[in-house]
């Protein structure tokens, strides 16, 4: 590392927080799906390179105690802060190392998992060929590979723009400053562009409405690193065979082309019959600007059409929700859904949507597909579609679900998270989750993800040690809102009888804890 990189680490640490298709559970739900044999989650060995201060690796090391986890980072400032958390929650499966990746050697063993997010395309060609090498060399048999990467065509505009920004910025002012510059320069550009309809104008736009949402340390480590080599797909899929290793799929599942519209995939196998092209043209039709591709060692059999029954391995929970209050899943009218992330999707099969409904009426909670069968069938009582056998006939529930779960539309997993959706008497909240509150609003949940919370939320985390009952809590709440420190709303529905700012107070605790156990962030 050079002292100026070493400075900008030190000024603006990288955020480091939960990369949830890093997760080994979303590692080994894809192995599986592809006809792999994973290793165990619970006892899984896990690689980071470029692990920062350990924000993504340390959850998975407190929610899996039976595994082995080891981070390097080059900065020694990072790697310190990321000891100090796990100092503060007494963890003893994970070590954090500042080294140059490129030391690395056999000593450090064979891993199930190897994860390397947001360093292969920012770094020169010796040390990506070095990734590829330990990903080759330290994986188990059965293991798989993470890599993030920037690629073509859509990092032509952004390249554009980035190098334009390195052109002006001071490269010897301080790391902020340069940041600092780096954005006026961008809204300058923005504003005095000489055709706001051309195409130029446009992707300015674009890129600065992105870098107005993006944080300093983003811009900095990202857009102002001396290094950033963009690549296309089938470059980065042609450097693995001297490695021996082979592409398994993206992370995410429906960013392949495999789960693509009926339409596109019917012309891209028009174009090809090859894995590796389909992806290209894909890239081409989407301008993908950044892949998180899943990698193999070369001599594993994977089986790319999974069958119906592949369902049946996996825990499934919700992901899309009705769009209608009360959807008739017994009818045979179309009911809408979906995502968070704005996929929509609609079926007229009876057995999908009253699976979909009841996954969402019972989310976070996880079922085996027999289960799923249950509790679809409890929807569809009485109707004609109940006397149907969903364990039998894989075009009622198998294929539908499993096609859900490639899609995105359903969660697919081998692994049930640690965490608590029924509130005890006396809550407990996740140590990681106590400790990060201490620090701010983001915290990192027990399925690990990033939660932005209220204060109010946030305050009561902090208070959740597991020695507080419901009265103690109340009285801490009402404290803290007396003293200005977090804002109670009043219920909608006030008590007759009750006094208001009482009643407020222990309406606010407990739609509070509700929030806390349902987004994962409670073991007791």
């Amino acid at each position: 590392m050079t002292d100026s990189q070493a400075a900008a680490y030190d000024e603006a640490p990288y955020e480091s927080g939960p990369f949830s298709f890093t997760h080994p559970d979303a590692l080994a739900t894809i192995a599986r799906l592809y006809g792999m044999s994973p290793p165990t989650i619970d006892r899984c060995r896990v690689l980071e390179l470029g692990c920062a201060s350990g924000g993504n690796l340390i959850p998975m090391a407190l929610t899996l105690p039976g595994g082995r986890f080891v981070g390097i980072d080059l900065s020694p400032r990072q790697i310190a802060d990321g000891q100090a958390t796990i100092g503060a929650l007494g963890l003893s499966n994970i070590e954090l190392r500042a080294m140059d990746l490129m030391e690395l050697g056999p000593e450090f063993g064979q891993f199930d998992y190897i994860v390397c997010h947001g360093v292969y395309s920012w770094t020169p060609r010796p040390v990506q060929d070095k990734i590829l090498s330990i990903c080759s060399e330290r994986l188990t048999p059965q293991g798989i590979a993470y890599i993030s990467y920037n690629t073509y065509p859509g990092w032509h505009s952004r390249g554009m723009v980035r190098e334009m920004v390195r052109y002006h910025v001071d490269h010897a002012a301080p790391p902020l400053e340069r940041v600092r510059q780096a954005r006026q320069f961008l809204d300058f550009l923005v504003r005095n562009s000489r055709d706001p309809k051309a195409i130029y104008s446009y992707v300015l736009k674009e890129e600065a409405q992105l870098w107005a949402k993006a944080s300093d340390s983003y811009i900095l480590h990202e857009q102002l690193a001396e290094f950033n080599e963009p690549l296309y797909f089938h470059q980065f899929v042609g450097r693995l065979a001297d490695h021996r290793l082979q592409y398994v799929s993206e992370a995410k599942l429906a960013d392949s082309a495999t789960t693509a519209p009926e339409e596109v995939r019917q012309k891209l196998a028009e174009w090809s019959d090859d894995l590796v092209s389909r992806e290209q043209y894909l890239d081409f039709l989407r301008e993908r600007t950044f892949r998180r591709s899943l990698l193999c060692r070369d001599d594993v059999q994977l089986n790319r059409e999974p069958a119906p029954e592949m369902v049946r391995q996996f825990l499934l929970a919700a992901r899309a929700i009705p769009v209608a209050e009360r959807p008739d899943a017994a009818s045979n009218a179309a009911a809408q859904f979906r995502t968070n992330d704005g996929i929509t999707f609609s079926t007229n099969n009876p057995w999908l949507k009253a699976a979909l409904v009841a996954l969402f009426e019972a989310w976070p909670r996880m079922f085996t597909f027999e289960q799923t069968c249950e509790l679809a069938r409890s929807k569809l009582a009485g109707s004609p579609a109940a006397e149907l056998d969903p364990l039998g006939d894989p075009a009622l529930l198998q294929q539908p679900l499993l096609q859900c779960g490639m899609n995105g539309l359903a969660e697919l997993h081998v692994h049930r998270p640690p965490d608590v959706v029924e509130l005890s008497e006396r809550p407990l909240g996740s140590p990681l989750a106590r400790l990060l509150a201490e620090r701010g609003r983001r915290v990192t949940n027990l399925r690990h993800r990033e939660l932005d919370l209220a204060e109010l939320d946030r305050q009561v985390l902090r208070l959740l040690d597991g020695t507080r009952d419901r009265a103690a809590l109340l009285k801490a709440v009402t404290e803290l809102a007396k003293s200005g420190a977090v804002e109670v709303k009043p219920p909608d529905e006030p008590n007759e009888g009750a006094s208001n700012a009482a009643q407020e107070f222990e309406h606010a605790l407990g739609e509070s804890l509700r929030r806390l156990a349902g987004g994962g962030l409670l073991v007791g």
